[in-house]
């Protein structure tokens, strides 16, 4: 297992981006964390109720509740759940917030504060720390960068290397995100638009987020400066700015093949590919009924939704179905989406 040894030590992960948790669990599962996920505040609360975590990786910034009043409501309930470890995950900023924010997240009762983008070799020892478990002499987990992807705007040495050198789930990662956002400039646009700037700024909060992780330093740039111009009151952003993000996109979805074939033969991985035609259809059910639930009360997290509905269901009888509830949210058509979730579900 390396240097760290996490095994029969359970960890809950908090965070409202799929490809976040989907990365965090496969790391953290991989030193020995049991790793259970939840998508937002409340959800943490409940979980945290329920008993037998021993320590919680808290996103701040989430739909329905965030990290702070979720730590908050932790640290009142009662019995002996109430002093589990919360440590909180953010966004790094130029700007000096992270001061502000450490000072919040530590008065809301978390016990420790990491920014984003994460780095293995910074979680790791921070979990250890706060479980009182000791650090073997072991060395650490490879990360000789033979072979490194040169795409322009993508720090793929540094991503690899907060990875653990885990190229595949890197390789996986970014492919999945490249996919997803394609059309993420023009739907900003359309949320300014609309005056659906709470909309806007999410997106462009998850954008900055899961950029960094994954080392697209040009995304995280760009979406930071349209995330903070909302943040300000903003009811127009420049739209050099977001020209820009498109012909990121636009030029990320040319390199993808990169990423999705290759030497590495990802086809054959089991990370976090689809289990072919085995696949359940309770699973796709339960899938589709998030994007039901959020799709009238939060966009970004019903697009995340779908996003998991397309990983699930890919190269299985289910595909086309989520790729046309894909496809009709792309267009804004919502009552297309409830369509052909209705079908799919009677």
């Amino acid at each position: 297992m390396g240097e760290f040894d996490f095994r029969h030590k359970h960890l809950l992960m908090v965070d409202d981006n799929e490809i976040n948790r989907l990365m965090g669990k496969e790391l953290l599962a991989q030193v020995g964390f049991s790793v259970a996920c939840a998508e937002n505040g409340q959800e943490a609360v409940d979980r945290v109720k329920q008993g037998g975590v021993d320590i919680v990786l808290m996103d701040i910034e989430m739909p329905v509740m965030d990290g702070l009043v979720a730590t908050e409501q932790i640290r009142a309930l009662p019995g002996p759940c109430r002093q589990v470890p919360i440590i909180a995950m953010t966004a790094a900023s130029p700007t000096g917030a992270n001061k502000e924010d450490k000072a919040r997240c530590l008065a809301a009762g978390m016990s420790d504060y990491l920014t984003k983008p994460l780095d293995m070799d910074r979680v790791l020892p921070a979990l250890s720390q706060w479980l009182n478990l000791e650090v073997s002499a072991q060395a650490p987990a490879s990360t000789e960068q033979a072979g490194l992807v040169a795409v322009e705007g993508l720090d793929y040495a540094g991503a690899l290397k907060r990875l653990r050198g885990k190229r595949q789930l890197l390789h996986e990662m970014i492919g999945q995100f490249i996919n997803a956002n394609q059309s993420s400039g023009e739907r900003l646009t359309q949320f300014i638009e609309q005056g659906a700037y709470k909309e806007a700024e999410r997106l462009a909060h998850t954008l900055k987020g899961t950029g960094a992780n994954l080392g697209f330093v040009d995304i995280e740039s760009i979406a930071q400066q349209i995330e903070e111009a909302l943040k300000a009151g903003a009811t127009a952003i420049a739209p050099a700015l977001l020209d820009k993000l498109s012909q990121q996109f636009q030029y990320l979805g040319s390199q993808v093949d990169l990423f999705t074939t290759g030497a590495d033969d990802l086809a054959t991985g089991t990370s976090f590919s689809a289990a072919g035609t085995q696949v359940e259809r309770q699973a796709v059910c339960e899938q589709v009924l998030k994007v039901k639930q959020t799709i009238g009360a939060d966009l970004s997290a019903a697009e995340q939704h779908i996003q998991g509905l397309l990983t699930l269901t890919q190269g299985t009888e289910y595909e086309a179905m989520a790729t046309d509830i894909h496809g009709a949210f792309k267009r804004f058509d919502m009552s297309g989406v409830r369509q052909v979730m209705e079908k799919f579900l009677c």
